[in-house]
């Protein structure tokens, strides 16, 4: 979000166009949902008919390639992601800091955390993108909440079946 709280970028939700992609060079990613259910991380807009769809950035994980990040002004902070696996699972994480959870990795850092994350989960990660980070941001489980210090766009919520 802007600091006008209004989207960066594509965001489709429940199917309405709430606002239209831009060239960015920093929000280079898509997360999207089609109405099939399918969810996709790329580089590539997603068609305008998904149910959702999203643009952030910068994406970290490519086809199972680690890109390379230069982030001018990069600075440590809490970071949001969403990734797909191998085996076409989503998934959200949270990286911060152990002594200040509104603290973590430099984002330019984040490739590297997320194969560390590989091997301590056992998965394959073959695409992530970067959604938030800082203090506008959180992250809430039944087991674990890291919660907003300045206010939160928007939310994915979650629904165990």
């Amino acid at each position: 979000y802007s600091k006008d709280n209004k989207p960066i970028g594509l965001f489709l939700a429940d199917g309405k166009h709430i606002n239209a992609f831009q060239t960015n060079d920093l929000f280079n990613g898509f997360f999207s949902i089609n109405s099939k259910e399918s969810a996709a991380i790329g580089d590539q807009v997603p068609d305008l008919s998904s149910r959702l769809a999203l643009q952030s950035g910068p994406l970290f994980i490519t086809d199972d390639i680690a890109r390379r990040l230069s982030i001018r002004d990069d600075e440590p902070a809490r970071r949001i992601v969403v990734a797909q696996t191998t085996e076409e699972a989503i998934i959200f994480l949270a990286l911060y800091g152990k002594e200040n959870t509104f603290e973590g990795p430099m984002l330019a850092d984040v490739p590297k955390h997320l194969k560390e994350v590989e091997k301590l989960l056992g998965i394959s990660i073959i695409n992530a993108l970067n959604l938030d980070g800082g203090s506008a941001s959180a992250f809430i489980t039944k087991d674990h909440s890291l919660t907003e210090l300045s206010p939160v766009g928007s939310f994915f919520c979650m629904i165990d079946k």
